[in-house]
């Protein structure tokens, strides 16, 4: 390994001819938003008694029924207090309008769930951008890449593979030694 203080190095690679192909998705309807968001939030499709039914509504709405948002929103606020839902609320309130590109729109609510990670988790997250997507990665490579980059322990990488997969961000599915990124 080569270590000059101050400098990161990146290998990447591209397929010489890659096809881009892009297919418009509608919007879910109110309802099936709503159930998705459940479902990630509190596990279930409903919204729950226990619940303020009127965040939770608010929270869909600013979602702006992107599928994605819901899911990665809704596992980022599951077991949060009521002040955190409030605060998550109020964030994707002042946010863009859906308007003309339903991607940049996903990019903006989903960065307020990335945001509120503690600074050093979410640079672990951030490394996961080095690793090719729906690709096996070894668990060891992944908390080696951690402890040496980051100085924590190998017990804390650990855990921060766990919080990040419990977090939905991305998945990473433990299967033996190694994790995928999906």
């Amino acid at each position: 390994m080569c270590r000059i203080p101050g400098c990161k190095f990146l290998v990447v690679s591209r397929p010489k001819f890659q096809t881009v192909l892009s297919y418009e998705m509608e919007l879910l309807i109110e309802e099936d938003a709503l159930s998705l968001f459940c479902h990630h939030a509190f596990g279930q499709k409903s919204i729950p008694l226990a619940a303020n039914e009127n965040s939770v509504k608010q929270v869909v709405t600013e979602c702006g029924r992107l599928p994605l948002a819901l899911k990665v929103i809704g596992a980022s606020l599951r077991d949060q207090t009521e002040m955190f839902w409030l605060s998550v609320k109020n964030r994707l309130s002042q946010g863009q309008s859906i308007g003309e590109s339903h991607e940049i729109n996903l990019i903006d609510r989903m960065a307020i769930s990335i945001n509120y990670l503690p600074e050093k988790i979410k640079e672990c997250y951030l490394d996961l951008c080095c690793f090719p997507k729906d690709k096996k990665i070894p668990l060891d490579v992944l908390i080696n890449m951690w402890v040496e980059i980051h100085g924590i322990p190998e017990t804390e990488a650990y855990a921060i593979v766990i919080e990040l997969s419990n977090k939905k961000f991305p998945h990473l599915i433990e299967r033996g030694s190694c994790c995928r990124h999906v």
